[in-house]
Formats: structure tokens, sequence, C-alpha cells
């Protein structure tokens, strides 16, 4: 009631001194043709009244944003979503996240919302994380050997993991880097996926500069230099996923859908799309004491990294091959797919344990779709694309 009767006597308030001073100050209003004292007063009475209407309505909407802002103390700004102190350090515990995208975090009564993703370890930038898929099995040999490079090897600063498609380049180099890598001794790490529409070699170099705190110059060598300094001041690992997409053989938009079976014939299709890019590859191999390291998967390897037919000196190449028998069965068995390991083998086989096919397999098996020894038949009888195609 108090509200109201105090409105009532601010309009009353306003409207007695807009009169007064309209009836002054304007003498047109006392002619009885503009329609006199009665006509001023109601013009002045809707007027203001659609005045404090106004007002409060802003009022109310400025109210009501504060209140969805909340208190302004121990809140962290990442990306576009609040996040508050203690959320980011619960989520910062052993997981790994892309850098610079938006972290959404709710409390967990919410049961519709998704459960949000963990927060990468401070300093690993990850450009463009991996898809991974579930029950991620094998690979330890190879894993070792990226190890080994890494933490060991003086005197080779660039590795080369090449393989056609579908051999689970990108799924070894992201197993491995989130399960292998220390983040004490590597506290620095580029991840960068070619594969992705915005993924040039020029915009590869200005992310990594940018997410190393370093002055982006002008000019591309002159931004590529820049980084081959940090590289050598600094421990970085940096990790070009895909980087045949660079190449001129795969930097069509069709790429991902050609037939990779066969090398391209001519040698020129191995070469750099930028030519900063086989300026910065060289200068991984042969520049001294680089503290940093580089790992490449790619379908084919870059002519820059070779001369003379033989791969340069600090480059080291390793050809990823298929999954071996018994990581085929462990994986099976890891999909919840049922069968002796003889059974299992009889599938594989055909399929020469191509991981992404065993995948592909394993899906149209898990569904009921067709059964291990249908699967099986299928290749024999040349049936293996409608087999693939409940998968697709």
């Amino acid at each position: 009631m108090k509200r109201y009767l105090t409105i009532g006597i601010i309009l009353g308030i306003l409207v007695a001194i807009i009169v007064t001073i309209s009836w002054f100050a304007f003498p047109a209003w006392r002619d009885p043709a503009s329609g006199g004292f009665l006509t001023l007063l109601g013009a002045t009475f809707v007027g203001v009244l659609a005045f404090i209407q106004g007002g409060v309505s802003i009022w109310k909407d400025l109210k009501e944003e504060k209140e969805k802002k909340g208190p302004a103390g121990n809140v962290e700004q990442h990306g576009e979503t609040n996040v508050s102190a203690s959320q980011l350090k619960a989520n910062q515990i052993g997981g790994y996240n892309v850098t610079a995208q938006t972290v959404n975090i709710y409390e967990k009564e919410q049961e519709h919302v998704p459960n949000p993703p963990l927060l990468s370890p401070e300093g690993w930038h990850l450009a463009h994380p991996y898809p991974m898929q579930p029950n991620f099995t094998g690979r330890t040999e190879e894993r070792k050997i990226l190890s080994r490079w890494l933490n060991e090897d003086t005197e080779n600063h660039l590795l080369v993991i090449r393989a056609l498609g579908g051999f689970g380049k990108s799924a070894l180099a992201w197993h491995w880097l989130t399960h292998d890598v220390g983040t004490t001794q590597w506290s620095k790490v580029v991840w960068w996926s070619f594969y992705e529409g915005d993924a040039s070699f020029e915009n590869f170099v200005k992310f990594s500069l940018e997410s190393l705190k370093i002055e982006v110059l002008q000019g591309e060598r002159n931004q590529v230099d820049q980084l081959l300094k940090t590289m050598n001041e600094q421990k970085i690992l940096l990790i070009m996923d895909g980087f045949e997409r660079a190449l001129r053989a795969y930097s069509s938009m069709t790429a991902a859908y050609e037939d990779d079976e066969e090398p391209p014939q001519d040698e020129s299709e191995s070469d750099c799309v930028d030519i900063t890019a086989e300026h910065f590859l060289r200068s991984v191999c042969v520049l001294p004491n680089l503290q940093s390291k580089v790992l490449v998967t790619t379908r084919l390897a870059p002519r820059a990294l070779e001369k003379h037919g033989q791969i340069l000196q600090g480059c080291q190449e390793r050809e990823l091959e298929a999954l071996d028998e018994d990581d085929a069965i462990a994986f099976f068995d890891a999909q919840g797919i049922l069968g002796t390991s003889a059974e299992i083998k009889a599938v594989c086989e055909p399929y020469g344990y191509h991981p992404l096919s065993l995948r592909l397999l394993s899906f149209v098996v898990m569904e009921g779709t067709v059964t291990l020894e249908y699967a099986r038949l299928c290749y024999s009888q040349e049936r293996y694309d409608d087999a693939m195609g409940f998968a697709l």
C-alpha cells in the first residue's frame, strides 16, 4: 500500500510541476481553441504515467540482470562462462580439455546437464582435441617408442608417425599424450590438428605463438623464425596431427574421401603447400641444441624431410602398422563381443587387422546386425561394403 501511495504522490508532483510550467510558459494553452486547462492536464498525466512506467520497467530489467550475475567475488572467467574457483580446482585434477573454448561447469544436482569436460593442465594448449572413442586397446610398443623418443632421444627432435587412413595415428598420439606424457617434465604442449577447416600451417604458427605468450611479428617467415627461436630456448612439445593436409597430395577439400592405398606417383605431391612449413620442418631437424620436440602424424611423409632419398639427420620416421592378434582380441572383448579367440581371429584376418575396419565391424556385431560368422563371410564373399554400411 505504501508503495502505491509513494508512486501516486510522485505522479501528482510531476503533473503539477509540468502543468504549471506549461500554463505560464506557453500561452497557447489558455486559448479555448487548444482545449484549455483540462486538455493540458490530461496530456501531462498520460505523458508522466508513460515515463514512470518505462522507468519501472528499466529498473526491473537491471535488477534481474544483477541477480543473474550473482556475487562478483570468487569467480574466474573462462571463455564465455563464469566458473567458481572451487569448481575449477575440483575439475583440474587429472583431466584434459581444449584451450580457448567455453567450459560449462554446473552443480551435480542438475542431472539433466551432461558432465562437463575436464580442464587441461596449465600450459597445455590443445587447439583441436581428438574425439576419442572408448576402449583404446594395444599399441603398447608404439607408446614406448614415443616415450623413449620424447624423453631419451637427444639426436632426433622430430618424429614422423606415418600410415594410411584408419590405422589410428591420431588416436595413438592423443592417447599417448594424455596418458604417458608427464605434465611436470613437459609443462608446455601445443596440439594442432590439420583436419580442421581453419587449420592451415600459418594459423598453427600464430596459435602456437599466442599460446606461448610470444609476440606475433608481421610476416609468416618472421613468425616461424620467432617460434623456432622460442623452441630453442624453451622445452616445448608440438604435435601436428594430420599433417598430410598441409601437403599438395591431400590439400584439397575432398582429400578425406580420396583413396590412399597407392602413394602419389609425382614426388612433388609430397611437397608442403606452404613453403614456410618446409623451412620449419628442416630447421627443427638441423638446429643444434634444440630443447623442444615435434611429433608429426601423416599419411605421407613430407619430401622436405628427405635429401637424396634419405631421411634428414635429426628426424626419425616410423610406420604405424595394423593391430596384432592379441590386441584385436582384447579390443573385441572390451567392446563386449562374445567369442572365442579363434572366432575373433577368423573375423579379423580377412580385414588385415585394420583398426578402423575392426571398430566398424565391432559396431555392427554389437548391435546384433550381423554375427561374427556372417562378418567373416562378408569379406570372403566380397560383401565388405554391405557389412560396413550398417555401421555408417
